[in-house]
């Protein structure tokens, strides 16, 4: 399989969830990461996790000359809106590569390369959804079209020259409504890049693959994940592309691993479980002070001393 490189600036402080995106990347030798970051990592990595050293500073710098616009980059999360532009931005560092694309840290990668179509190497961009262009990792074609194809958006600057986080490179937040089955030519007035995309396919200039959801981007009560080398299955037997993080991470009762991450393992709404030590009693449910959810007992106790852990609390 051609390499695929994926370039994902990241700046400030690792995330405690770094070790499992670094782990699951060992058993992805088709992808190339490409950090853009000023963090200065010590512990070992994967030949195809690539450090690329810059300043944030630096990075704007860049994109200005590149793309000849004043950027307002005030918080990292802004970075998120440029994802369509990396293909342009970073010219340069992705020439030998066929294809590239835009993704995020907080994923554990599964077998990826069996929900592309076949024919995947002809696609010109593929999202992991239907709805809208999965920012956690969407493949695009290195081509000169589709290096500058965010530009056909009335309005790409003014959304990358705010300092306002816009979602430009998804739907501009429109997240519900595209779910709930509406038109994002009816909604997106804005033209979001999931919106070129979109239209520029319905016109026939590019050839877009939306998948059907192969991603799990939130567990639920009773559900959990198994975790194998290349392979991210859920509890029903289901195989998928690969776990995004995004609903657990800021849960307060969601606990990882520190340091080495083993072969196999488990993750469900509490966190991660060694799969040796892994068991499914009965839940006991008690209903959240606020009267608002309901929480297990277990996430309350991790809850409480994740509180503690934040605080500096005996």
């Amino acid at each position: 399989m051609q390499k695929i490189a994926v370039v994902i600036p990241y700046f400030g402080k690792l995330p405690n969830y770094f070790n499992l995106y670094i782990n699951s990347l060992k058993s992805t030798p088709y992808i190339d990461v490409l950090f853009f970051t000023d963090i200065v990592i010590n512990e070992q990595l994967p030949s195809n996790f690539k450090v690329i050293p810059t300043t944030l500073p630096m990075l704007a710098e860049r994109i200005e000359n590149s793309l000849g616009i004043k950027t307002n980059i005030n918080h990292p999360i802004k970075l998120c809106d440029f994802k369509p532009t990396w293909g342009e931005v970073f010219q340069e560092e992705l020439q030998s590569y066929s294809h590239w694309g835009f993704g995020d840290i907080d994923v554990v990668y599964g077998d990826i390369p069996q929900f592309l179509p076949h024919n995947w190497q002809d696609k010109d961009i593929i999202s992991f959804l239907p709805y809208w262009l999965s920012g956690s990792l969407c493949i695009i074609k290195n081509s000169p079209k589709m290096r500058t194809l965010y530009q056909q958006s009335r309005f790409w600057q003014e959304a990358l020259e705010t300092s306002n986080h816009t979602a430009f490179d998804e739907c501009h937040h429109l997240y519900s409504d595209l779910r709930n089955g509406k038109c994002i030519f009816e909604l997106d007035d804005q033209q979001s890049y999931t919106w070129v995309v979109k239209k520029s396919q319905q016109n026939g200039d590019i050839d877009a693959y939306f998948s059907e959801p192969v991603i799990k981007e939130k567990i639920y009560v009773r559900e959990f994940i198994n975790v194998a080398p290349g392979k991210v299955t859920l509890n029903n037997g289901k195989e998928v592309a690969y776990y995004h993080l995004i609903c657990e991470k800021n849960l307060m009762s969601f606990e990882l691993i520190e340091g080495q991450v083993p072969e196999t393992f488990i993750i469900d709404r509490q966190g991660f479980h060694y799969q040796t030590h892994f068991h499914r009693p009965g839940y006991r449910v008690v209903k959240s002070i606020t009267g608002s959810g309901l929480f297990t007992v277990q996430q309350i106790n991790r809850g409480i001393r994740k509180f503690k852990r934040t605080f500096n609390l005996a």
